[in-house]
């Protein structure tokens, strides 16, 4: 890299939250500083004033700044964002500003024209957003979206717009050997699968399938720990804390990931961030997988397992899987290749050589 830039990060996260969505941002948080040379980082917090978090361990600068749990909340902390933002600015100018927030993205556009970047992770909710959009493009925005399914909406509402970018969410795991994949030689096989148990995330078919008294079994990692009903199949049922997942998922024989879309109002599945998908092929075991267009953007056939959202298919799948072994070994070897192209320290690359910063 010729320099290593500055960037001001300002996430949608809450200070020491365990929610996905604030493992994610810090682990965006470290993946910059990897390559800046400066890294601001902004959190929301139930403070009543600004503090910065002096934390050694930390790779970047991080404030916390007040936020309530109300729209009006999030309204004032994208405000005191752009403020600090102003703040350090005035001492030293930042390369790239980064964010989820659109409000404090339209606040920054007002006093700089470039090397903003706003991430998208939906499709466009209203005709606000699509007004604001419009307003960014103008100012020269950066648009990175998570997935295809979003950049081809946006690409619909700014024809002829030329930053749009993909740059899929990544995973911090440590990926297996091709000679460590799974599933081993064990019975019963042992099949895992590590997330919220809602409808939209496949919670009925998971339930069906459980008891459906296969001689496989299932081992369910999820902070909704009361909707499941014991079952001599059911082997393990628990939150996990997020330093323990991997060392977990190496336990595996097999994967789930389901995603089943909830009809028209579903705002998430058609455009659903495949994160939970690294993880996986990361840890090198075969993955059965809901056939969705958005879910095999960035996978095919050859290193995972796609099944329709009815049980009789992820059944026959999961004995296929029981009697083929060595084949289902070989689509984890290739899955491989898809995790070590997406971890977040080459997606933060990835953002900053948009904005043309390294």
């Amino acid at each position: 890299m010729s320099k290593r830039p500055s960037v001001f990060y300002c996430t949608l996260s809450r200070l020491g939250s365990p929610a996905a969505n604030a493992i994610q941002t810090r682990a965006m948080s470290a993946a910059f500083a990897h390559w800046a040379g400066r890294v601001c980082v902004t959190v929301r917090h139930g403070a009543s004033s600004l503090a910065k978090q002096e934390d050694a361990s930390l790779p970047y600068e991080l404030f916390a700044l007040p936020s309530g749990q109300t729209r009006m909340g999030g309204w004032l902390y994208s405000w005191r964002a752009f403020r600090l933002f102003q703040l350090l600015s005035s001492t030293s100018v930042f390369d790239v500003v980064f964010t989820r927030s659109l409000l404090f993205c339209v606040l920054v556009s007002l006093v700089r024209s470039d090397q903003t970047v706003l991430e998208l992770h939906t499709g466009l909710r209203g005709v606000v957003d699509r007004c604001l959009l419009h307003w960014l493009s103008w100012r020269g925005t950066h648009f990175v979206c998570i997935t295809h399914a979003i950049s081809r909406e946006l690409a619909l509402a700014l024809p002829g717009f030329a930053r749009i970018h993909v740059a899929p969410d990544g995973h911090d795991f440590d990926v297996v050997d091709a000679g460590n994949v799974g599933p081993s030689d064990q019975r019963p096989m042992r099949v895992g699968y590590f997330g919220s148990l809602t409808k939209q995330k496949g919670l009925e078919l998971l339930r069906a399938l459980i008891e459906r008294d296969l001689p496989i079994e299932f081992h369910i990692f999820s902070k909704e720990t009361g909707v499941l009903s014991p079952h001599p199949s059911l082997r393990s049922y628990e939150y996990l804390a997020p330093n323990a997942v991997y060392a977990r998922m190496l336990d595996m024989d097999v994967f789930l990931l389901t995603v089943v879309p909830q009809g028209k109002g579903d705002q998430i599945s058609g455009y659903t961030s495949p994160l939970k998908l690294y993880e996986y092929l990361a840890a090198g075991r075969p993955i059965l997988v809901s056939d969705l267009p958005v879910l095999r953007e960035d996978v095919s056939d050859e290193s995972v397992y796609f099944c329709d959202n009815v049980v009789e298919d992820f059944v026959k799948t999961l004995r296929n899987i029981d009697a083929n072994r060595r084949e289902a070994r070989a689509r984890a070897v290739n899955g491989l290749k898809v995790a070590h192209a997406r971890t977040w320290k080459l997606r933060s690359r990835r953002i900053l050589e948009i904005c043309q910063a390294i």
